[in-house]
């Protein structure tokens, strides 16, 4: 993400907001490292208890993947009422859907 979108495109306005979760052993608050994504438009988000990623997975029509490692991509038309979208693409895992994303996001970029 960090390098294939945000890079790429350092002057989008894009807002990514990364949901970290306890899912593997060694997951832990005192041990994220935020993976590599260091621009300034992610914010980063810790839910322990993965309450983020059950409703998401249940509740976004269209949504593809789990409740963790997945992307959600929503575009500028996306309202966040009581249910987020409409959702523009989404996939998991996202280190082999990134080219995915890319295709996905490169259009809302285009001038």
């Amino acid at each position: 993400m960090q390098s294939e979108v945000l890079t790429t495109h350092p002057n989008a306005n894009l807002r990514v907001y990364a949901i970290w979760t306890s899912k593997l052993f060694g997951d832990a608050r005192n041990r994220w490292d935020a993976a590599g994504l260091t621009d300034q438009r992610v914010t980063h988000l810790w839910d322990a208890t993965n309450v983020s990623g059950e409703w998401l997975a249940a509740n976004i029509e269209g949504h593809q993947g789990s409740d963790w490692d997945t992307y959600l991509l929503f575009g500028p038309d996306a309202t966040w009422t009581a249910q987020p979208g409409p959702l523009r693409s989404s996939g998991a895992p996202v280190d082999t859907e990134i080219d995915t994303l890319r295709q996905a996001v490169d259009p809302l970029l285009a001038p």
